[in-house]
């Protein structure tokens, strides 16, 4: 299948892109970390890492005695980095759809630990409830398999206020136009028209470029403007309404 590639240079074009996705043809995820670029970096890091910060000196200094496999490298760089910014190490806010819709949202650890048992580090400090005590932010928040005009909605709803608070959009994941495809007696699986990858500065396509796309119109819309046009819930009168009464609060 053939690739068309878009490039970006703002680091807050997914913020507006993820607002443009319809909910009546496509399923989407998205992965959202804190707006803070070093940690960005490091968190996003696939390669092997290299401790070389000059925040850091004692710590490059402790990796390089000890030579340290990649992984508890990365461990202890993003620990420290977790510390410096004030993000909740290792924790993920997870908004996961791909079972049903309107599932809870969970928190996964997403880290390391230099052992085989919940006794190890560094997961035995990143479990610690004091973690949750400091109003710190995720380490990274996700929604996963979004479908549906409502869901996407209340997704996009969600990543809008979340990017008001501190958090940049950094990958997008999308399906156009899926359908699900039976390739045997065992065996279902999701196809699509077109298929889109955002991240690093590049919007990928795999299959039909949507009618209209076009990077440069982004750059007049902001995100804050596109979710004011979602409607808030109206909590109390919603459930008021659901259980059969009549709520007079919302008319006073």
């Amino acid at each position: 299948m053939d690739a068309k590639t878009f490039e970006y240079k703002d680091p807050y074009f997914l913020n507006r892109l993820v607002m443009l996705i319809s909910g009546e043809r496509c399923d989407f995820s998205a992965t959202l970390r804190p707006d803070i670029p070093e940690f960005i970096q490091a968190a996003e890091c696939a390669r092997a890492f290299s401790a070389s910060s000059p925040d850091f000196p004692d710590l490059d200094k402790q990796l390089r005695e000890k030579q340290l496999s990649r992984d508890q490298k990365h461990a202890l760089v993003m620990m420290a980095m977790c510390e410096k910014h004030g993000v909740m190490p290792f924790w993920n806010l997870r908004f996961d759809y791909s079972y049903r819709q309107f599932d809870e949202p969970k928190i996964k650890y997403v880290g390391y630990n230099f052992g085989c048992t919940v006794h190890d580090e560094p997961y035995l400090t990143c479990v610690h409830p004091i973690q949750f005590t400091k109003g710190s932010k995720w380490y990274s928040i996700t929604f996963e398999e979004v479908a549906g005009k409502e869901n996407t909605n209340r997704a996009k709803l969600a990543i809008s206020r979340f990017t008001e608070q501190g958090y940049l959009v950094v990958g997008i994941y999308a399906h156009l136009d899926p359908y699900i495809r039976s390739g045997d007696h065992y065996c279902d699986y999701k196809e699509s028209k077109s298929q889109m990858h955002a991240r690093d500065g590049k919007v990928t396509f795999w299959g039909e470029v949507p009618e209209g796309f076009d990077l440069s119109g982004l750059d007049i819309i902001k995100a804050e403007q596109m979710r004011r046009q979602l409607p808030e819930p109206k909590l109390l009168e919603k459930l008021v309404d659901s259980i059969g009464g009549t709520s007079s609060i919302s008319k006073q």
